[in-house]
């Protein structure tokens, strides 16, 4: 195979002298084809230069010769060739096909040789924009389906320019406790300033992912797409037919996230804080009373933008708590037994929220909501 890659460079690229060389998903050169590549394609979005020589355009994962383009990543230098990963000479949203196709491959004979991802630079901001991660039940039992919501927050006056275009993490977790090749990322739907990129254990964007963790990258196609509160996707579990430790009934699932990075436009790292809710798993014994039924709760519209409309079908609303992100209570409400209302939330300030709901006979119930 060595052989006829190099039989090819002789043949069809005379530049030899010249040429870089690159396997096609690798868009930063670090060596492995993952979710950090989507922010060197959203750093390079839009850029056009020489298209790769027949027969080393597509994105089959073999060594394949490049003419160097004019420009780089404004930090770590990598030449825009490198998210070009068709070889049509523009980056563009199909390269990020070559993520998918070869997510998760690994390689050291690039040229120049990979070197680790590491942007040189830290920007120093005014307000710390946020990732907040939120499940959805609050508890869960066996064969549940739990659904973890990644939304940014962004702060009030941060200027657009000042505002990331990217955020990559990996999140880790115990995979005893969920189907973990049944774990899914979901994107949001009808996004379309964003680019993507995924790997779990069994996802369709994956091939090898360690059992445990979910890997995960959003950019903005060449310049700053995260200058408001949005929701940035889901990823989804399907909890395990036995969860029970030995000593008790239920236990913790948490998520931790580790090495998150953020980017702007001039591939500086972005300083950000990060909010990770808990879930309880639990699972009724012969030995243990019955866990009461939840609360059946409705929220809509989710996000929410104007009105929050809050609707519990089995029985009446006595009163409502809602607190920000921080736990500080910002409303209260006594209520007469309706089984609906509706709240204001125009005024309120972007970000994650925890509503408590309060129904008869002292049943409570507690969800978190999305206001942009």
């Amino acid at each position: 195979m060595l052989m006829k890659t190099s039989l090819y460079l002789l043949l069809f690229f005379p530049l030899g002298l010249q040429a870089q060389l690159l396997r096609p998903g690798d868009a930063n050169n670090d060596g492995r084809v993952d979710h950090l590549d989507v922010l060197a394609i959203g750093l390079s979005f839009g850029q056009e230069g020489p298209p790769r020589e027949p027969p080393f355009q597509g994105f089959d994962w073999m060594l394949k010769p490049f003419e160097p383009w004019a420009g780089s990543l404004p930090g770590t230098m990598i030449n825009y060739g490198f998210s070009d990963c068709d070889g049509d000479g523009l980056v563009s949203p199909e390269d990020v096909e070559a993520l998918q196709a070869n997510y998760d491959s690994t390689h050291m004979d690039s040229q120049p040789p990979p070197m680790p991802w590491s942007p040189p630079d830290t920007a120093f901001l005014s307000a710390l924009p946020r990732l907040v991660f939120t499940f959805e039940p609050d508890t869960a039992t066996v064969q549940d389906t739990l659904r973890l919501h990644i939304s940014y927050v962004h702060p009030p006056g941060l200027p657009a320019d000042e505002s990331p275009l990217g955020v990559a993490f990996t999140l880790e977790f115990d995979e005893m406790l969920v189907k973990d090749s049944l774990t899914v990322v979901f994107f949001p739907d009808t996004v379309t300033d964003l680019l993507f990129a995924a790997g779990a254990t069994g996802f369709a964007d994956a091939r090898a992912v360690p059992p445990g963790m979910v890997e995960y990258g959003a950019a903005g196609k060449g310049q700053p797409a995260l200058a408001y509160s949005r929701p940035l996707g889901v990823v989804q579990f399907i909890i395990e037919d036995i969860i029970v430790r030995p000593d008790t009934f239920w236990t913790d699932f948490k998520i931790d996230v580790v090495n998150p990075v953020m980017i702007d436009a001039k591939e500086q790292v972005i300083p950000f804080n990060i909010l990770v809710d808990e879930v309880v798993l639990f699972q009724e014994l012969s030995a243990v009373p019955a866990v009461p039924a939840p609360l059946a709760v409705k929220l809509y519209p989710l996000p929410a933008q104007d009105v929050l409309h809050i609707e519990l079908p089995e029985t009446p609303l006595t009163g409502l708590r809602i607190f920000d992100v921080f736990g500080k209570l910002v409303a209260a409400r006594e209520l007469a037994g309706d089984r609906r209302v509706d709240l204001p939330v125009g005024q309120w300030a972007p970000g994650v929220y925890w509503v408590q709901i309060f129904g008869k006979n002292g049943r409570l119930a507690t969800r978190k909501f999305l206001k942009i």
